[in-house]
């Protein structure tokens, strides 16, 4: 991702399903300080009801709507409002090589002026207490169906933190309290709200079919969860003959089936944060943070946090014959809030069933997997974290810490290389690798508040600073800080501020 000095410039593309389409493309433009603008676009001023004349020539005159023609290489900036309330929007402009088109939410720091890379000035008219200071809204059912290819959405956001804004900031995970906005919404500049209710299986929030290349960042994704017997929520994000997918800060929460599934090759998911799936087992939904099929490759996924995912895994690689290959798993971290009871009752699944990362099915093989200075923690007795296997895999482990598991981290697999992981108050030690620590009861907690999202380690110890050297990606921790002594996803005293906790927040580690 590009960052400029002054201004910001985010590249997003994304892709959806279903009957409306959209193309949302963007051209990653950036002001450096000592060179002026880069790749100038042409840019729209665009509004729920429009004004003026409708052409997108500045605010007065803002385009009604989301555009069905839109301008290869061009920037549409959204100010506030709600855009759609039910049905969907296709995006479908016809690609032009390599040509983006992007919609991005106006900010009170970037709506449309040539020090924010346009090549025209829209910024006549421009208000920020009415256009800037909220979200960018969708509801509705495949909510954005993307099916051709370089689309960016992108929600002009300014947070570092995984997510966008922070996390959710209520106390317990159940499919009520999850849906609450982000301490910053507009930090999420696009908001996209699914309906759920699938009688037979999950609708989509955001499907892609043939829209690869996409880019989502900064954007708000709420599902409408658990929807009883009758039927599952939302699958969120559905890429069938994709790829090239890229999520950065995004916070997705209350799922009713998975977040991410069958996005296919050379997809990026980073600094996001994915809280609470809610699956119905009885229709077909088992529920994970991601679900990928066999044959796929080049994933990575970095950065992230992982909270309260009930089902089979946190990711899984199932059904379809083949082997998915070269993917990487880094600096995320994984944890449940306490307590979970009543959500877990309720949806009838455990808090994960069958390991944290998962290979499973007939013919389904996992080959030249890293997974790297991530933590687990809290797992709950009725969850499984680890990895499972049941045909051929290879896994690189190193650097990881598991905390707090009621269960010992699975081990199924063999492991090309294995060291520097420690295992703490987690129910055993499952690795025999060199520079393994294993401290089943009485071990520090690591962490300065990891029940409030502030995972940074809360002291240098030998339980953890004993880190393999290992080389790019690996040497950067989840605050872009070097790596030196620490295992985890942290570096301990790197100086640099931790994510934005969500607040009132308590938890206990038996």
């Amino acid at each position: 991702m590009v960052r400029c000095t002054a201004e910001k410039a985010l590249l997003w593309a994304m892709q959806r399903r279903n009957t409306t389409i959209l193309v949302f493309v963007s051209v990653l433009c950036c002001l450096p300080s000592f060179s002026g603008i880069l790749h100038a676009q042409t840019c729209y001023a665009v509004s729920p009801s429009g004004s003026g004349s409708n052409s997108g020539a500045d605010w007065n005159d803002a385009m009604a709507g989301i555009p069905s023609n839109q301008a290869r290489g061009a920037r549409y900036y959204l100010a506030d409002g709600t855009y759609l309330s039910g049905g969907q929007i296709i995006f479908q402009q016809p690609a032009s090589g390599t040509s983006t088109i992007e919609f991005r939410k106006a900010q009170s720091y970037d709506y449309g002026r040539s020090s924010d890379g346009c090549s025209n000035d829209i910024s006549t008219g421009w208000s920020a207490s009415t256009m800037g200071s909220s979200q960018a809204v969708f509801t509705g059912s495949s909510t954005w169906y993307i099916v051709t290819p370089y689309y960016v959405l992108n929600g002009n956001g300014n947070s570092t933190a995984p997510g966008c804004g922070g996390g959710g900031s209520t106390s317990t995970a159940n499919n009520t309290t999850v849906v609450a906005s982000p301490p910053t919404p507009t930090d999420c500049g696009l908001k996209v709200v699914g309906s759920g209710n699938g009688s037979s299986g999950a609708t989509n929030i955001i499907s892609l079919n043939s829209g690869n290349n996409t880019t989502l960042e900064y954007v708000e994704m709420l599902g409408a969860g658990y929807s009883g017997t009758g039927g599952n929520g939302d699958l969120e994000i559905f890429g069938p003959n994709t790829s090239g997918l890229t999520i950065e800060h995004m916070y997705a929460h209350n799922a009713g089936c998975v977040f991410i599934q069958d996005v296919g090759n050379g997809t990026t998911v980073d600094h996001s944060y994915f809280w609470a799936t809610q699956p119905n087992g009885s229709v077909g939904c088992h529920g994970q943070a991601e679900y990928e099929t066999g044959g796929t490759s080049n994933g990575a996924r970095s950065n992230n946090v992982y909270r309260d995912i009930m089902g089979t895994a946190i990711w899984t690689f199932a059904s379809g014959a083949g082997t998915a290959n070269n993917w990487e798993y880094y600096n995320n971290t994984i944890f449940y809030s306490t307590p979970l009871a009543t959500w877990v009752s309720s949806a009838g699944v455990a808090a994960p069933s069958d390991a944290i990362l998962d290979c499973i099915n007939s013919g389904v093989n996992c080959t030249n997997f890293t997974f790297m200075q991530n933590n687990t923690i809290n797992v709950p007795s009725f969850g499984q974290n680890g990895f499972g296997c049941e045909n051929t895999c290879t896994w690189t482990a190193q650097n990881n810490i598991w905390y707090g598991n009621s269960n010992p981290a699975k081990w199924q697999g063999s492991f090309s290389t294995e060291s520097n992981n420690s295992f703490l108050n987690t129910g055993g030690c499952p690795g025999s690798g060199s520079n393994d620590v294993c401290v089943s009861s009485g071990a520090p907690n690591p962490y300065n508040n990891w029940a409030a999202s502030n995972f940074t380690l809360a002291s240098d110890n030998s339980d953890w600073n004993n880190r393999a050297s290992l080389g790019s990606p690996y040497t950067v921790d989840a605050a872009g800080n070097t790596f030196t002594t620490d295992r985890g996803a942290y570096q301990f005293g790197a100086g640099d501020p931790p994510p934005s906790p969500p607040s009132g927040l308590s938890a206990v580690v038996n």
